[in-house]
């Protein structure tokens, strides 16, 4: 960029000379690098002035800038300039609106008034799905409102397709051509009649320049053909082409892993040596594949980065408020949308706790969605709601709906405007905002007096859902947040082609992300533009021979396994043979953090270089994982007493008995860590999962259902009769429509098609379960069903108790029964090892009810979906194919195995002694708080 530079050295007195440039990033660049052009001194690698040049220094010797260094014959620092316009350093749109103009007597529009017409026609093809028939396929007029981009960019088009000779005889889809002519009819009666013109559509004129204009790299300006006759005959435009020098190499990698490795170890070494971040850059050519791992390492090393890419406003915190309200009422207040006003951290509610609680309400409620029936709106919530006791609820429920539906119903944008203000000052303290996000909502209310102010403009049109319109527009515009950080500057390709840094890396760039095409009539077909010269614009090359010159040094680099999957190297460096071998980082490259591994392995020595973050990390471990701990109850008994009376006021009853129960027992024998926090200090984790069935409340249905119809036998017949089996199978029908329709009355009912699907699998299952139950239990009577039975130990103040689903009996033979929803156990599950089985949910249910006088020869679960038994111990069973899982053998075993399991929680829990050795915890809620494992990396 040496040209560059002379260039502007000798034109910076001159104030009449102005410097254009294609992105306002580089003007901006270009507009700093001025300041110091004037000013040459020695280097040197160990001294660096105040303005980032690195030369030695000297006290005694000032130069006429303040700045101190030794002087040389031939080496001066010259007279430089101290300020510099910001207007003089111009990027390409800015120079246009400057020096162009449209000799026009009537107004143009703008994009919002393009979207707004297009928005109308959108709307009329909607209704009556056949105004256009080419560009939208009349099977899809329906959803007409999902054109509206392409639509607008076809507007901009449509004036030059016509009038373009070439394309007279093309052969397009049937209906596009007439499509084209009724846009373009419509189109210019709309601007007629409100006095407007499309800009695209006019060729502007240059204006008369007082002042003298240096316009650089002209080769990757997209639109400077249409503007370079005008431009080069001026004698005071003068064209600065990109120069031209020997493509340097691109460096080959096997996977994106390694090149991003290699990149970050070159920049860490360059900002060790006391290259400032701000000399060097980087720019992806994709963004979306590196942008994730980049980050990530590159904290890992503690390397700062700025990135300098805007974003859709849509994907700020203050703008997307108003996407996920209206996304609620979209959805009827689903509960997933809802999820997304109610318990998001970044929305500054009035009342925080009384928005989390309506969407707990919500979730405990199952109030999914609100919809339609029969032509009548089923609002769930309020349904729910006023079925409870919930007063604040109900009011800030219907308060939200309202103040929601009036944004949402809203007919024009200024309807909106006050919708949205009265939401805000009911609901939101914008105070807690930070200043950022203030600004992204100033944002949006700024893009809907844009359209107020164009809808003005256009007159009665109409043009469908205003909000959608409005969401659209804050979709589309790119917001640039300011960056709060000084870092190695991080640009996407193409903006920052010109830049001249001292260090420029361009990793990634593969033949796909570093094409940039230019493509017109976007609604023509592959096959038809292949046939049509000049509708393509290729910039491929000229970017990359731009960046060739873009900083004093430059790296291109890319990947054969990508980010984004396999890639090969622009053909441009393929054709100039500069494509490097492949390299092998891993036999040159020093990650710092592989070496720590293996330093903590006993593998490697220290690494050389410790990045904070590591030494952050040896700082934790020291006061956590290499400490010992005064309190760690996953290995020590707990001694305090104020802790541990308070479990055993919890756990024991007045008069010092433990109750234990199957399940308390399986939490306790799982994990007694697990059991100490559930149980004993009542921690539990919240889910807020939007789950249709809430299947603890189905499995109670299911299991009345049961109760109900062994109660109904048991007063019938007393004994289960298989001559019976139709009237059983009428009764259990009626039983199903009665508990259902009694949870349906109590407010505990899932919403109706949910409902009606639990009620229907019910039914289903349980005739089917009349058929089944007259095989193994014939002539069984019923001696109890969902009883609690329960056993004390009086010597060691022991009850166990546990809720049966049902037992019967037949003379001498007793049977137990536990109903499972989906029965997930298996026989190798009842295996007694060193811990116990996996549940001794049977084993507990034999010993209460052989201690209550029976003697069980069944004991088995029922799998109502799969509508089977599957009989843990049968002394007799009737067919082969339910042989039982455990023997009688096994049976005792288990149960005086669960004896001593029970004596052993029974100790342990008086003495405080909840310590585990297990290893696999993957799946427990409470590894956040559980001591027994650390990763240290």
């Amino acid at each position: 960029m040496k040209y560059v530079e002379e260039i502007l050295k000798n034109n910076l007195n001159n104030q009449n000379s102005f410097f254009v440039f294609p992105s306002e990033l580089v003007a901006a660049f270009w507009m700093r690098k001025s300041l110091v052009l004037g000013r040459t001194h020695p280097r040197a690698a160990d001294e660096v002035c105040d303005q980032g040049r690195t030369h030695p220094r000297a006290a005694d010797e000032v130069c006429d800038q303040g700045r101190t260094h030794p002087r040389a014959a031939d080496e001066v620092c010259d007279q430089g300039v101290n300020s510099v316009l910001s207007r003089r350093f111009l990027s390409w749109d800015k120079f246009k609106e400057k020096t162009f103009s449209l000799n026009m007597d009537f107004s143009p529009v703008n994009a919002h008034i393009r979207t707004l017409f297009a928005s109308s026609l959108l709307e009329e093809n909607k209704k009556n799905g056949n105004l256009l028939k080419g560009l939208i396929k009349p099977e899809h007029s329906a959803g007409s409102p999902a054109f509206l981009s392409r639509l607008t960019s076809v507007l901009t088009d449509v004036k030059s397709f016509r009038e373009n000779s070439e394309l007279k005889d093309v052969a397009l889809d049937p209906g596009v051509r007439e499509d084209l002519d009724f846009l373009y009819n419509s189109y210019t009666s709309f601007l007629t009649e409100r006095e407007m013109f499309e800009p695209s559509w006019v060729k502007p004129e240059i204006t008369d320049i007082g002042e003298e204009y240096f316009l650089f790299f002209p080769d990757v300006i997209e639109d400077y053909k249409e503007f370079s006759v005008d431009l080069e005959k001026s004698a005071v435009i003068k064209i600065i082409s990109t120069e031209t020098k020997e493509l340097n190499e691109i460096k080959h990698f096997g996977s994106s892993t390694l090149e991003l490795k290699s990149l970050l170890g070159k920049i860490g070494s360059l900002l060790d040596s006391g290259v400032r971040s701000q000399d060097i850059a980087i720019t992806l050519p994709d963004m979306d594949g590196w942008r994730i791992d980049l980050e990530y390492e590159a904290d890992l090393r503690s390397i700062p980065l700025d990135f300098r890419q805007g974003k859709s406003l849509s994907e700020y915190p203050g703008a997307r408020l108003f996407r996920d309200i209206l996304s609620c009422e979209k959805s009827g207040f689903s509960l997933s949308t809802m999820k997304q006003i109610l318990v998001n951290n970044s929305i500054p509610w009035k009342e925080k706790e009384t928005a989390h609680g309506l969407f707990q309400f919500g979730v405990k409620h199952h109030c999914f969605k609100n919809y339609r029936l029969m032509g009548r709106e089923i609002d769930v919530w309020k349904d729910s709601l006023f079925n409870s006791d919930e007063t604040r609820l109900i009011e800030f429920y219907q308060e939200l709906k309202s103040g929601i539906k009036k944004i949402a119903d809203s007919k024009t944008f200024g309807e909106i405007k006050v919708a949205v203000q009265m939401f805000i000052s009911i609901f939101l303290d914008t105070n807690l905002w930070s200043l950022e996000t203030l600004k992204e909502f100033q944002f949006c209310l700024d893009t809907l007096n844009d359209l107020e102010d164009a809808s003005s403009k256009v007159g009665n049109l109409e043009y469908g859902s205003n909000c959608n319109i409005w969401l659209s527009a804050i979709e589309g515009r790119i917001y640039v947040k300011r960056s709060e950080t000084v870092g190695v500057n991080v640009f996407p390709y193409r903006v920052a082609g010109g830049w001249g840094g001292l260090w420029h890396f361009i990793p990634g760039l593969s033949q796909i992300s570093g094409s940039v095409i230019k493509s017109k009539y976007i609604f023509l077909k592959d096959n038809q533009r292949d046939n049509l010269p000049g509708l393509d614009s290729d910039y491929t090359e000229p970017f990359i021979n731009l960046y060739n010159l873009s900083g004093e040094n430059v790296v291109f680099s890319y990947s054969t396994d990508s980010f984004s999957g396999p890639a090969l190297p622009p053909s441009f460096f393929v054709l100039e043979r500069v494509v490097s071998d492949t390299i092998n980082v891993l036999s040159v490259l020093n990650d710092e953090y592989v070496s720590e591994l293996g330093y903590w392995a006993g593998e490697n020595p220290l690494p050389e270089k410790i990045f904070p973050l590591m030494k952050k990390g040896v700082e934790y471990s020291i006061t956590g994982a290499f400490t010992d701990k005064k309190t760690d109850y996953t290995k020590d008994t707990i001694t305090m007493p104020e802790i541990k009376n308070r479990i055993l006021e919890v756990l024991l009853d007045k008069n010092k008995y433990l109750s234990v129960s199957p399940s308390s027992l399986d939490q306790f024998s799982a994990c007694p860590y697990y059991f100490l926090f559930y149980r004993g200090f009542s921690v539990s984790e919240k889910e807020y999962k939007e789950n249709y069935i809430d299947h603890p409340v189905f499995g109670q249905v299911i299991h009345e259902c049961f109760d109900r119809f062994f109660k109904y036998v048991d007063g019938l017949d007393s004994e289960f009769l298989k001559s019976h089996l139709e009237e059983y199978k009428t009764e259990i029908s009626s039983i199903i429509d009665k508990v259902f329709n009694r949870y349906l009355i109590k407010g505990d009912a899932f919403i109706p098609p949910v409902w009606n699907y639990c009620r229907e699998f019910t039914h289903n299952k349980l005739i089917s379960f009349i058929e089944i139950e007259s095989v193994p239990f014939p002539g069984f009577r019923l001696a109890s069903a969902e009883k609690k039975y329960s056993y004390k130990l009086d010597d060691k103040k022991i009850e166990l108790t546990g809720r049966i689903d049902r037992v019967s009996f037949k003379g001498d033979k007793t049977a137990i029964v536990d109903y499972k929803k989906k029965n997930h156990l298996k026989k190798g599950d009842m295996v007694s090892g060193e811990s116990g089985p996996v549940t001794f949910q049977i084993p507990f249910y034999i010993y209460l009810v052989e201690k209550s006088g029976l003697k069980v020869t069944s004991a088995s679960y029922y799998d109502v979906t799969d509508c089977r038994y599957n009989h843990v111990y049968n002394t007799e069973p009737v067919l082969k194919k339910d042989k039982p899982w455990c023997s009688e053998e096994d049976i005792s075993n288990l149960v005086l195995k669960m004896e001593e399991s029970v004596g052993e929680m029974d100790e342990r829990i008086r003495l405080g002694d909840f310590s585990v050795h297990l290893d696999g915890c993957d799946s427990c809620s409470f590894r956040r708080i559980c001591r027994t494992k650390y990763h240290v990396r």
